[in-house]
């Protein structure tokens, strides 16, 4: 039995050194790497402070070139997000029958069978209830598609309404606009392209509207642009002749109060039935309201009590008028607005506004815009207010903990690295500065500092040590070297599924954690180089600023 126990215990060593073996060789694997990091961080620390110009000057123009391709990442306010559902809203020619305005929406859903991606259709003619909104007519009808999971398709909704709006474009007859929901919509209104145009005269806005409405039409990416002072329905139009009224003793008041209570009625007395009033009202005919000739034969009382027919004091034509009349500050206003497909909404708004500056607009009238576009500019000037107060807070916290104003400051220089780091990120992702990005921006204010403040913290003890200030820099960088890229590393890791938009609603998450996970990366690896250089060039402008006034309090002695 003795034998036996040995031989299992010999056993159990070997399967527990293979083991070890097993374990051991990749982190042998690693050993080896660090160290070569290592000693290379070394050589490039060393370098790096016998060339402190070069450093400063490639730092400098990393920053810059940074700013400038801003332009090509593109602003938006919220990222789009994919959330399965797609409407199509179908409109017919005022008096369009129900049954024409069926066979329309049954073209499309024919149509719609063919794509794949679609798992069902559910269509309501008559009226329109898609975007959050209700109402419509004989010659309204909706359709929502809904899609299959997101994990089951190879196209985004996106694509798939771009799809639709193609097929949709050889459909004639009807005035069909197809939209995908999104998950941040929240009942939202807001288009991504919102651009008002105030004025008072009514001919003037619509030449101006439509003037611009071919400008946004024609800038690539605008999709759905819709006008709001679009042709609503067929009215009758009634202009009083005052010179003529006058002579009857009539005024414009007088005869709009008779044709009112023609088409509209007016209450000439109340009908009391068991304790309840009723009112009785009069009002003319209906064939009266359609029938230009019957109507110019109303008789409007005059003072002088003489019956004028409408006809002899007015003029009576039949016209379209404005869907809408929309008033800001008792001004008249258009507005002209659309989605935007496969582009960064602020970037094609900046164009937009570009090419209407080329627009002459008569004194009196101007143009603004509105929309996401206005709520992203609010959103952004408050977001860049709060950075500034992180930067300001994460300062003070360093100063009391240095005791001192110049190392913090020093300390600093990491969030400008960072910035490299979140253009580079975005561009390479092809994700936007959007809401969520800059709230990434703010969070690296306090994140990216933690690798100077190990850095300089540790040089700042071997130097109370009595070491000299290079020497203590070459000591304390690869020595730091460690925690510093671990610190990053965990970080990294952790943000890396929130970074590939991985789960539902997954895009919203992504800008933020890419702009993190970049700005990190970017800034742990210069810093270890730029702010170890910075450090020496702050103490030295120190220096030269303490000898500055010692020589004037010579000179004043």
């Amino acid at each position: 039995k003795a034998v036996k126990f040995n031989k299992d215990s010999q056993n159990c060593n070997d399967s527990g050194e293979k083991k070890f073996n097993i374990l051991s060789a990749p982190l042998n694997v690693f050993g080896r790497f660090y160290s070569r990091l290592e000693k290379r961080y070394s050589n490039v620390l060393k370098w790096s402070l016998e060339h402190r110009k070069i450093v400063v000057i490639a730092s400098v123009g990393l920053f810059i070139l940074s700013l400038v391709l801003i332009p090509f990442v593109g602003l938006e306010f919220l990222p789009r997000s994919d959330a399965g559902t797609i409407n199509i809203s179908i409109e017919t020619p005022e008096g369009t029958h129900l049954e024409e305005t069926d066979r329309f929406a049954f073209i499309i859903e024919e149509k719609l069978k063919g794509i794949p991606e679609i798992d069902g259709v559910l269509t309501s003619v008559g009226s329109s209830v898609t975007a959050m909104s209700m109402g419509g007519g004989k010659n309204t009808a909706s359709i929502v598609a809904n899609l299959v999971p997101l994990s089951e398709r190879n196209r985004s909704s996106e694509l798939v309404a771009e799809e639709i709006r193609q097929f949709a474009e050889d459909i004639p007859g009807a005035q069909i606009r197809v939209s995908e929901n999104s998950i941040m919509d929240f009942g939202s209104m807001l288009k991504p392209i919102s651009v008002s145009i105030k004025g008072d005269d009514f001919d003037i806005l619509r030449s101006i509207s439509n003037e611009v409405m071919q400008i946004v039409k024609s800038v690539e990416g605008t999709r759905e642009v819709e006008n709001s002072m679009d042709e609503g329905s067929l009215e009758l139009v009634i202009k009083v002749d005052r010179d003529k009224a006058t002579l009857y003793g009539l005024s414009s008041a007088m005869v709009a109060q008779t044709v009112r209570s023609a088409v509209s009625g007016s209450i000439a007395t109340k009908y009391k039935v068991a304790g309840s009033e009723i009112d009785v009202m009069i009002k003319a005919d209906e064939t009266l309201i359609g029938n230009v000739e019957q109507l110019k034969s109303l008789l409007i009382p005059s003072p002088t009590g003489a019956l004028i027919t409408l006809g002899d004091v007015a003029e009576i034509n039949r016209a379209i008028g404005p869907a809408t009349i929309n008033r800001d500050d008792q001004t008249r206003v258009v507005t002209i607005s659309g989605a935007v497909v496969g582009r960064p909404a602020g970037q094609v708004n900046s164009e937009i506004e570009q090419r209407l500056n080329e627009i002459y607009l008569p004194e009196g009238y101007n143009i603004e815009f509105g929309g996401e576009q206005e709520q992203m500019t609010d959103a952004f000037e408050d977001l860049s207010l709060a950075f500034v107060l992180a930067i300001a807070l994460v300062y003070m916290v360093m100063a009391a903990q240095f005791e001192s104003l110049s190392q913090p400051l020093v300390i600093i220089f990491t969030v400008p690295l960072a910035i490299i780091g979140v253009i580079a990120a975005l561009l390479i992702s092809g994700r936007s500065l959007s809401m969520p990005a800059f709230i990434g921006v703010i969070m690296l204010a306090g994140i990216v500092v933690n690798n100077a403040i190990i850095l300089i913290d540790f040089v700042n003890q071997l130097r109370s040590r009595g070491i000299d200030r290079k020497e203590a820099i070459i000591e304390a960088g690869p020595l730091r070297l460690r925690p510093i890229l671990m610190t990053t590393l965990t970080t990294v890791l952790g943000l890396l599924p929130m970074a590939l938009g991985l789960g539902e609603g997954g895009e919203l998450r992504a800008p933020m954690a890419t702009v993190v996970i970049g700005g990190l990366v970017f800034s742990t690896v210069l810093t270890l180089v730029v702010i170890p250089v910075i450090y020496t060039l702050f103490e030295d402008l120190g220096k030269i600023f303490k000898r500055i006034r010692r020589r004037r309090r010579s000179h004043v002695t």
